[in-house]
């Protein structure tokens, strides 16, 4: 698998899945690995507190998912993540 052919939906998908089957760690390090090539993403950050949040490190879900609506105040899922997690 080439992995330079991957649109960023692609790594979405990918990392997604990954929390879905709750493999944080893995998805994790993949999040880290696709924000060294897209740094301005706010769903990866999105989906990077998700898996910090499933594995219980709040303070790092909260710097992921703020950062996620730093850059983008519309993203809806960072939107409800962020208010879950300041409840």
């Amino acid at each position: 698998m080439n992995e330079d052919s991957f649109t960023l939906k692609d790594w979405f998908n990918a990392i997604d899945f990954l929390t879905e089957i709750n493999r944080n760690q893995k998805a994790i390090d993949l999040a880290d690995k696709v924000l060294k090539k897209f740094p301005s993403s706010s769903f990866v950050y999105y989906l990077l507190g998700k898996a910090y949040l499933q594995e219980g490190n709040n303070q790092l879900a909260i710097k992921n998912v703020t950062t996620a609506l730093q850059l983008d105040a519309n993203n809806a899922e960072a939107k409800v993540l962020s208010e879950e997690l300041n409840k």
